[in-house]
């Protein structure tokens, strides 16, 4: 995580906007710095073939990292800004501070139809995800009796 503040860090000084919240462009360039670092730290994929389709794969990836940034956003949204530190729990103190820290930008992830497109494509995938298990299930059966 200090690399990924670092890279906007440094990525903020360079795009030379004043601030990488404050304009598009030097967004995108923190954006894409972070990307890259975390890019670099990728594990090899040791692991064997998905059993989904690569469209359904990238899809559930998508959705699932959605899903987790709604989440996230939605528990810093809902959050009391004004919990003392002695009170509640080590997570509604750390949402507590994301709330008062985001203060100012907080407005802006606010977005409830995208809160329900997210909540909808989600189930979507979810569904067709079942469904491939079920086929993969099916496909098996049918190899097992045919091998018999």
């Amino acid at each position: 995580m200090r690399m990924v503040a670092d890279a906007i860090y440094i990525a903020e000084a360079q795009s030379g906007c004043g601030g990488w919240l404050k304009t598009l462009t030097s967004f995108k360039i923190a954006q894409a710095a972070v990307n890259s670092v975390l890019e670099r730290v990728a594990p090899k994929d040791d692991l064997p073939p998905s059993l989904l389709s690569e469209d359904l794969e990238r899809r559930a990836i998508k959705v699932s990292g959605e899903a987790v940034a709604t989440a996230l956003w939605r528990a810093v949204q809902q959050a009391d800004a004004a919990l003392p530190l002695n009170q509640g729990t080590e997570g509604q103190a750390q949402l507590s501070v994301a709330k008062q820290d985001l203060a100012l930008i907080l407005k802006r992830t606010i977005n409830p139809v995208h809160d329900v497109h997210v909540l909808r494509d989600s189930a979507g995938v979810q569904s067709e995800m079942i469904q491939a298990a079920a086929d993969l299930r099916e496909k098996m059966r049918q190899t097992r009796k045919d091998t018999k």
